[in-house]
């Protein structure tokens, strides 16, 4: 396992403990770790009928590979087409965090193969935080301010927001995490235009507060977002 892979997988597994933060509601198994042959593992307990969740992931994960997940208390064919229905889910993410986006989806996947759910269990909303609570981002009289912790360089394949999952559930989310992919333009200029694709807004409403588009956007950075609202922006970014 290389550095970036350790580093991403630690992050996404200490957003995990912080939204199923009940007792035995997460079991971490294997800490990533550089250098290692295998990734992390850990354990969920999903409401029923699926019970606990092994989740696997492999070295490379989340810029290559897909995680494995393994229903713990159930046997058969319906259970071997849940764990396929998860990966499929996990597909859809590529090159990026993914484990909440799919557990999220169990329930609506095991129903599909035919694990119903007993009356007396129904699934608990997942909890959202709200727009008072969010740390990363801060309204001003004429818009928003947005903390963004940025990575770039030749590792980086695709321009993206690495940590919404994160961003939805947890309060002391520090900052926007991006990754942008190399580019002829300059790496600020293209920040400014992921922002502005997100939030869909003009690419001048994003101004970054210290030095123009032509510094390095590596690195923690503040953007000025003009003209929208601190929930508008909250909104947009996370839909």
């Amino acid at each position: 396992m290389d550095a970036d892979s350790a580093r991403r997988q630690a992050a996404e597994i200490e957003a995990l403990q912080a939204i199923y933060a009940e007792d035995g509601e997460f079991e971490l198994l294997q800490e990533p770790q550089e250098g290692e042959a295998a990734g992390a593992s850990f354990r969920v307990r999903c409401p029923n009928p699926l019970g606990d969740v092994r989740v696997n992931l492999p070295a490379t994960y989340p810029a290559q590979g897909r995680p494995g997940f393994v229903l713990e208390r159930l046997r058969g064919p319906a259970a071997a087409a849940v764990q396929l229905g998860l990966e499929a889910l996990a597909n859809e993410h590529a090159a990026e965090e993914c484990i909440f986006d799919v557990l999220t989806r169990a329930v609506e996947v095991a129903e599909s193969a035919g694990l119903g759910l007993p009356d007396e269990a129904p699934v608990p909303a997942a909890k959202s935080i709200n727009v008072e609570e969010a740390a990363w981002v801060t309204e001003f009289a004429d818009g928003t301010m947005l903390r963004l912790s940025v990575r770039s360089g030749p590792k980086v394949k695709k321009s993206q927001i690495t940590n919404k999952s994160e961003l939805r559930r947890v309060a002391n989310a520090e900052s926007v995490c991006v990754d942008l992919a190399p580019s002829r333009n300059t790496e600020n200029y293209e920040l400014a235009a992921l922002l502005s694709n997100s939030l869909q807004i003009k690419a001048d409403d994003v101004e970054f507060v210290a030095g123009g588009r032509k510094e390095k956007a590596s690195g923690d950075r503040t953007a000025h977002i003009r003209g929208i609202a601190k929930q508008d922006l909250m909104d947009r970014l996370l839909s």
